[in-house]
């Protein structure tokens, strides 16, 4: 699982050097955080009684969180930065 946010992330930072826009790689964001996080939080209903509506508020926050906050993380690099 944590290879596969490594090669997330890279494929966030790829997208930015390339110039994506903001709204891609948020979007990008948010579909990938909402499934994280409802897969992990179905998962741990194995351990512990969780019912759908744990499930739902969990993707619904990993959407918000790709959404708003991941965005503000990843930044375009300015060429004079690739040079250094």
């Amino acid at each position: 699982m944590v290879v596969k946010l490594i090669v997330l992330y890279g494929i966030f930072k790829l997208f930015v050097r390339i110039g994506y826009n903001e709204k891609v790689y948020s979007a990008l964001g948010a579909v990938v955080f909402a499934f994280t996080a409802s897969f992990l939080i179905s998962i741990m209903g194995w351990y512990i009684a969780i019912d759908l509506s744990s499930i739902i508020v969990g993707a619904v926050l990993g959407s918000l969180y790709g959404t708003i906050f991941f965005p503000t993380y990843i930044k375009p690099i300015k060429k004079e930065e690739l040079t250094h």
